[in-house]
């Protein structure tokens, strides 16, 4: 009967060796599948990102917006780079530059904007107006009107 039990678990220790090493097996395989998938799919993306890049380029905007929805950058500022000379833009990006620069030639045309010219009237003024402030201070002082 002990020959049994040990013989028992001989048996069932190397039926676990067996299924241990098939599983570190299986381990191996998978991952040796799982580097040779990752090998292939980063070729198949470097074929199909110049692919990617050329559609990119040619119908995706290129430039971002700050806080306020302003556009910043927006590629060349060549206005013949955003048309082939007859008007027609070449691509999406070049359109949306073009587009952008004229609606920003509009906005510093306009008449809503303070010139410096008047930025320095209404500075000089406050600075005067603030001088005279001063001096009615210091003569009520001189009077007696104000005590420290």
């Amino acid at each position: 009967a002990e020959k049994t039990r040990t013989e028992q678990a001989d048996l069932a220790r190397e039926a676990d060796a067996k299924r241990l090493q098939k599983e570190i097996e299986e381990a191996k395989k998978s991952e040796e599948d799982r580097i040779r998938q990752k090998m292939e799919n980063q070729s198949n993306d470097e074929t199909m990102d110049a692919a990617k890049r050329a559609l990119i380029e040619q119908y995706s905007y290129d430039y971002t917006q700050d806080g306020d929805g302003n556009a910043i950058g927006g590629g060349d500022d060549d206005d013949t780079a955003a048309n082939n000379g007859d008007g027609v833009s070449s691509s999406n990006r070049e359109h949306a530059a073009h587009t952008m620069r004229e609606k920003t030639a509009k906005m510093k045309k306009s008449n809503n904007q303070v010139s410096k010219k008047d930025a320095r009237e209404e500075t000089k003024k406050a600075k005067e107006d603030k001088k005279n402030k001063k001096e009615e201070r210091r003569k009520r002082a001189v009077k007696g009107e104000r005590q420290r």
